[in-house]
């Protein structure tokens, strides 16, 4: 188990130069902090239009440092029945954050994530960076 599982949001701050993911980072890297990463946001940063040859190449290189987590079955059952509760028109749209959370739930690590508004919808923990 890591101390963080690291959100989408984490990677797209860090390659915009956020000084708090950058510090997080900076643990990370320097090893007094173990972090992990879902492989779903590998899929959510590869899709996002716009990423530049040289993003990718960090993202690569980022992922070197972490431990990658799959989408379990019992990951994907957990976050289909918190958004069958969610009193909202379109619970689908937050699916990739569900199943995120649900990871993060599963393996009892705190989601870091600038994306707090979304994750607060599920019983997980977070840390905003």
């Amino acid at each position: 188990m890591a101390d963080a599982l690291l959100d989408t949001t984490f990677f797209i701050d860090i390659r915009r130069g956020d000084n708090d993911a950058s510090t997080v980072w900076n643990s990370i890297v320097s090893g007094r902090m173990a972090a992990s990463y879902c492989a779903l946001s590998a899929f959510e940063l590869w899709i996002a239009s716009g990423m530049s040859h040289a993003e990718e190449v960090f993202c690569e290189f980022a992922f070197t440092f972490l431990e990658e987590v799959p989408v379990t079955r019992g990951a994907a059952t957990q976050a289909a029945i918190w958004l069958r509760g969610l009193k909202t028109p379109y619970p689908e749209a937050l699916a990739r954050d569900a199943l995120i959370a649900a990871v993060a739930r599963e393996r009892d690590e705190p989601i870091y994530t600038r994306n707090v508004r979304d994750f607060q919808r599920f019983p997980v923990r977070w840390v905003r960076y």
